[in-house]
């Protein structure tokens, strides 16, 4: 019978079996605390499972424990890598399988043989090496410290815990009537330590006096394995210990060995003090200083075939036999906690020959890590910064690689929330008393590696204060990596895993997490990337540098190519083909008196209404050093323009007369509006005779005409002019082209279309433009320029003291944006929501950071424009700019929109997406034709053009995106909301759904509710 066959008929006595060997081997290794009845239960059970391992076992461990084994090796590794993998892959009955398994084992055991054979060959070669090196060490005296110590080892004890532990021990000897054995082996020292306790008691020095413990000569050691000399000693107590010198595998000075390896023990004793192993720092004649470990009792020998050989595992884990993989499994969970210590020593030195296993007085195995002097050498590594299965510092793979290698494959089971505890318990050492276990330790640093001491200290620390984040992620990983390798087989099992590690979403959660501590921890993460602020500049230097110099290449294709196009086009003007005549010109535009008297009037007539009393506390959002119109003792204006965009200065010349007359007119005309309200007021307030003249000024249309222009420089790709209108406001002329030069007549249209849909949905913040057309451009787009844009704020000698918000930085680099970063763009989040509005019913993903602008208002409160809407409808038949998403973005740079909603979805920001609603919800109540009308200069464009057919097309699609704009939104909500809650703990997740989801699980459609009034 093939083999599968066979198994999927036995499968229930397999069930059965496994489940059983799981119980009887869990209450085996607990049965020292088992109950009289509970050994009864584990009699019976053992009973019945001898009887079940002589009809199955034998046949499952030969057969089906081999087949499960081989079928990972299967699906990791490419089937056809060798002829045995393509023999298996064929093969249809268990003596087949078992034959091939045999073949691959005994492949793997040379392979082991081999590393072996490799790992005898260095340690001779280093062993010959340090006879040379301590040769040179002794001719050239840095040897000196370690011959001139006479000291012999000492070990400072508290003299009344000893005394006490010792008196414990002589009672329980006399008791059991092995005081003769106690006398010959502690007498002298129980009764010196006597003496030194009655001393103490008689000084009142009891509760700080302490014990110097002296050390017997050395002795040879008994210790297998290793690099480095060693010897062992006898504390007066009787305990035995291994003394370390301060030299490498070469026989080079390491005064580190000592000092982590005492750093190694207090680690272990905050993770888990019952398996630290003792270690103190001390000197000894002749050797110098050193480091004394107290030795474990009754440890088994691997070589002895007394416990698995885990330097074999950590080697060349396939050349284990299933009994000896399943000697791993039963150790699994104690090697899992030691990785905390070792993880936090930053210690990739863990071979298997670096862990012993000794027996309980129970029976039980206890595993314990041993040789942290490794600990360090790898903390400045990138690599090691973070945890995972396949990192390797030195030529022998570790443990813990191996073990999470098999988790991940399915071949080896772990309780991953197990490692919790020994995160609670460092998480409850603060940073300080964190610090003092490594203070011998840095101070060495400091004086051997000056330059990296500080970040060597920070990254010791920063292991600790990340310990839960860093197992959540990598745990995490290791999850999903586990599911997939087995749900195809055991989808019982997948599911099992995905209920307790993630519930119901995506995370790795612990046992005692809860909303509140996930929550301080995305805090606690933003903290200390904000305390990396040096590192985090140099690597925005470093990107900014990268961008610029990739902004540079692409600008000078496109420099070139417009000088070629538009250098041609002016020769061809000047032979008379295609020149644009002096009558074509059109410089004007009609627009609501109210439209620039309160936002684009010049300084005069700003500073004359606020005097005036007419504009309370300000200038109405108008005028600094971005944009002023300045009075010349001639009697002309000179403009004052610095760069929006950090470009240079410019100074116009002069402007004429009829200007001034120009601006004196409209000056004029407002004293007029304001005297009718003055006169109609009758006890109105400032506000109210504001809101009156605007309304009376609102029903009358006033013509702009631009009157002046200089050519300028604001960044981008496009040429540009500036130009000055007749009331004194400024104004910008982007030429009609693409970034190559070429002509592209629709930019100007829609630009003014974008401004058209800005001024339906937020008109204060809309940056007003209009199409026209000049004697030196052609077709253009007269756009309005901003005043009071944010600028970097200088001290006195121009230095920047704070960074103005930088958009497309944080649009380009959103992973390196600081904290404050982080919150200034939270603050600006209803803004950004109502600009997406607008950009989403415009079809507009041209939209990084650099196409926002920010002006500071009256009250010193940022202020968000979008500009540059040239982009609008170019993907209005892409399909997937027809659904709302975070990864759609069509052109060179990423969209702030997509960044900010990512953010979102990874509970890396915080803002109420129901702000989108009042903005979104203008454009919902329009009457359609009300609505197509901002839209008809650019669909007339496109009838002249294109056609009737193309422009139809397209009016249909802009009026269905306006018809969809609320289901669109809502599904596309509802998918980050589901994102975010996948991230977070569900609670939190929970928090979430009641906010902002209906009670069918979409998201609702209602603007957030205002603020509870202060009591």
């Amino acid at each position: 019978m093939p083999y599968d066959s066979q198994f999927q008929k036995e499968s229930g006595l397999l069930k059965k079996y496994t489940g059983l060997r799981a119980e009887v081997r869990k209450m085996e290794n607990e049965q020292g605390m088992l109950g009289e009845q509970e050994r009864l239960t584990l009699a019976q059970k053992q009973q019945e499972f001898d009887a079940l391992r002589e009809n199955f076992v034998d046949k499952l461990d030969a057969e089906y424990a081999a087949w499960e084994q081989d079928q990972f090796q299967y699906r990791q590794q490419a089937l056809a890598k060798d002829a045995n993998d393509k023999a298996m892959k064929n093969a249809k009955s268990t003596n087949e399988i078992a034959e091939i398994r045999e073949k691959r084992r005994q492949k793997q055991i040379k392979e082991d043989k081999k590393k072996a054979s490799s790992d005898d060959t260095r340690h001779g070669f280093y062993k010959v090496v340090a006879v040379g090196v301590k040769f040179a060490r002794w001719i050239s005296g840095s040897d000196r410290e370690e011959r001139e110590t006479t000291e012999e080892p000492t070990y400072q004890v508290n003299l009344k815990q000893e005394f006490e532990r010792m008196a414990a021990l002589a009672e329980k000897a006399i008791n059991e009537g092995k005081d003769l054995e106690f006398e010959e082996k502690y007498g002298a020292y129980y009764r010196e330590l006597g003496q030194k306790y009655a001393e103490a008691m008689d000084n009142k020095t009891l509760e700080t006096a302490t014990f110097a413990m002296r050390f017997s000569a050395n002795q040879v050691s008994n210790v297998n394995g290793g690099t480095k000399p060693n010897a062992t000693r006898y504390a007066q107590d009787g305990s035995k210990w291994l003394l370390k010198t301060n030299h490498s595998c070469i026989g080079a000075a390491a005064p580190n060995a000592s000092l982590m390896t005492v750093a190694g023990y207090k680690v272990q004793k905050l993770v888990h003090p019952e398996t630290a192993i003792e270690a103190i720092e001390t000197k000894s004649a002749g050797q110098g200083t050193v480091s004394m470990q107290r030795m474990v009792d009754n440890v088994l020998s691997p070589a002895k075939g007394e416990v698995v050989d885990l330097f074999r595992f950590s080697r060349t884990p396939d050349a284990l036999t299933w009994e000896e993989k399943s000697q791993v499994q039963q150790l699994a969970p104690q090697i899992l906690r030691e990785h905390t210590t070792d993880w936090l020593l930053a210690n990739f030195d863990t071979k298997g020959e670096n862990f012993i296993v000794s027996k309980k007085p129970n029976g039980s195995l206890q595993l314990r890590g041993i040789d942290k002097e490794a600990g360090g050498r790898a903390i400045l590594d990138a690599g090691a910064q973070h945890m995972s299965k396949d990192y390797q510092r030195f030529d022998q793979d570790t443990v813990y690689n191996q073990l999470f290698r098999q988790y991940a494959a399915g071949m080896m089971d772990l309780d991953l929330h197990a490692v919790e505890a020994q995160v609670l318990r460092v998480e409850q050492c603060s940073d300080e008393e964190y610090l003092k276990i490594f203070e011998k330790y840095i101070d060495q640093q400091k004086r051997d590696r000056p330059d990296d001491a500080l970040q060597i200290e920070k990254n010791l620390l920063r292991r600790k204060q990340t310990l839960r984040m860093e197992y959540r992620r990598f745990f995490g990983e290791l999850v999903r990596e586990r599911i997939k390798n087995i749900e195809g087989d055991r989808p019982d099992e997948a599911q099992a895993l995905r209920e307790k590690y993630f519930k119901t979403g995506e995370v790795f959660l612990f046992e005692n997490d809860t909303a509140q501590s996930m929550k301080q921890e995305r805090a606690l993460a933003a903290r200390l990337k904000e305390e990396e602020g040096a590192a985090l500049e140099k690597k925005v230097e470093q990107a900014d540098k990268k961008d610029e110099k990739a902004y540079n290449r692409r600008h000078a294709l496109y420099d070139f190519s417009k000088g070629f196009v538009m250098g041609f086009k002016k020769f061809a003007q000047k032979l008379g083909f295609g020149a644009i005549t002096e009558e074509e010109e059109e410089r004007t535009v009609s627009i609501t008196a109210s439209d620039y008297a309160f936002e684009n009037k010049d300084i005069s007539a700003r500073e004359a209404l606020k005097r005036d009393g007419v504009l309370a506390g300000g200038n109405g959002g108008a005028g600094d050093d971005a944009a002023q119109v300045l009075r010349t003792a001639d009697g002309g204006i000179v403009t004052k323009q610095t760069n929006v965009h950090g470009g240079k200065l410019i100074v116009d010349k002069a402007l004429p007369e009829n200007v001034m007359q120009q601006i004196e007119q409209t000056r004029s005309r407002f004293a007029a509006w304001k005297e009718q309200s003055l006169a109609a007021a009758q006890g109105q307030t400032v506000e109210e005779r504001r809101a009156q003249m605007e309304a009376q000024m609102r029903a009358q249309l006033e013509e702009l005409r631009m009157i002046h222009d200089e050519e300028i420089f604001l960044g981008g790709t496009k040429p540009m002019s500036q130009y000055i209108a007749n009331d004194g406001s400024q104004w910008l002329a982007k030429q009609a082209v693409n970034c190559m030069g070429y002509a592209k007549p629709s930019g100007a249209h829609l630009t003014a279309v974008g401004a058209n849909v800005q001024m339906l949905v937020d008109r204060k913040t809309a940056v007003q433009a209009f199409v026209g057309k000049t004697q030196k451009h052609g077709l253009v787009s007269f756009q309005r320029r901003l005043a009071n844009v944010e600028q970097h704020k200088r001290d006195a000698q121009g230095n920047i003291i704070e960074r103005k918000l930088d958009l497309f930085k944080f649009s380009r680099h959103p992973e390196l944006a600081t904290q404050k970063t982080v919150k200034d763009v939270e603050a600006l989040m209803p803004q950004i929501l109502r600009e997406h509005v607008t950009d989403w019913v415009l079809c507009n993903f041209d939209t990084k950071g650099e196409n926002f602008v920010i002006t500071i208002n009256e009250q010193g409160e940022r202020v968000l424009h979008g500009i540059d809407k040239e982009a609008a409808f170019n993907k209005i038949d892409d399909p997937n700019a027809q659904v709302m998403s975070t990864t759609y973005k069509p052109h060179a740079n990423n969209t702030l929109y997509n960044v900010v909603f990512e953010k979102f979805a990874n509970a890396e920001m915080d803002f109420d997406l129901r702000e989108v609603v009042e903005p979104a919800q203008k454009i919902i109540a329009m009457d359609d034709n009300e609505y197509l009308a901002a839209f008809e200069p650019y669909l007339n464009y496109l009838r002249e053009e294109k056609g009737d057919e193309k422009a139809d097309s397209v009016r249909e699609k802009i009026l269905a995106r306006k018809t969809t704009l609320q289901e669109t939104y809502v599904t596309f909500f509802t998918q980050l909301i589901e994102r975010r809650c996948a991230e977070v703990h569900p609670d939190e997740a929970a928090e979430l759904r009641e906010k902002y989801l209906d009670g069918s699980g979409r998201f609702k459609f209602a603007s957030p509710p205002p603020p509870a009034a202060e009591v």
